[in-house]
């Protein structure tokens, strides 16, 4: 998959150079070829523009294909984030988050920060490297809306989707797909969500 995408940008990066030579030798062609050019040279030129605008467009379209195909497939633990998380709009938000893991009759709590969040689903934060198999119950801490106001906390039964360690911010950042809210939580977090302009 990653050969195939290096091809990929490999050729794309040569057609957008042969476009541009081409496009480079219409605009000297038209400075300094004499008025009687004839139309069939133009036409042949034009028509020599269009069919690699085509080849560039059907190699850019392969390359996006290449590459979600490889992100469905990377899930769990390092992996990339699910098909599921794409289908909604994100939002950069900085709330404070507990995930609470209940297996096994005990109870671990862990804390982190939201990266970025979804109707579908968060991405967390985290000093620890999270990873269950169990589903496990996320936390949102919503900041009140006006000062003084209160914070509302938004209970979502969760899984995770993948843990991968960012170099940038010299913490982990884990994907947790949403399963199931408690109570009005749902209808929170779209009301909330409405208010913010999306990234993504």
């Amino acid at each position: 998959m990653k050969a195939d995408n290096k091809n990929n940008d490999q050729l794309i990066e040569a057609l957008k150079d042969e476009l541009e030579k081409v496009a480079a030798e219409e605009a000297a062609a038209g400075e300094k070829l004499e008025p009687e050019l004839s139309r069939t040279a133009k036409q042949d030129m034009v028509s020599r523009i269009r069919q690699l605008e085509e080849q560039l467009a059907e190699k850019e379209r392969e390359l996006q294909s290449c590459r979600r195909k490889g992100e469905e497939k990377g899930t769990g633990q390092g992996g990339a984030q699910s098909s599921e998380h794409r289908q909604y709009p994100r939002y950069r938000v900085d709330w404070r988050v507990a995930i609470v893991n209940e297996a096994g009759g005990g109870r671990h709590v862990f804390y982190g920060r939201v990266h970025d969040i979804s109707k579908g689903g968060v991405s967390i934060k985290s000093d620890d490297n999270l990873f269950f198999h169990n589903p496990v119950i996320v936390m949102l801490s919503v900041p009140p809306l006006v000062p003084g106001g209160a914070a509302k906390v938004i209970k979502v039964h969760s899984r995770i989707v993948y843990t991968v360690l960012s170099s940038s911010a010299q913490q982990f950042r884990s994907g947790f797909q949403f399963l199931k809210f408690e109570g009005h939580g749902r209808k929170e977090l779209e009301e909330r969500l409405a208010r913010i302009e999306p990234f993504f």
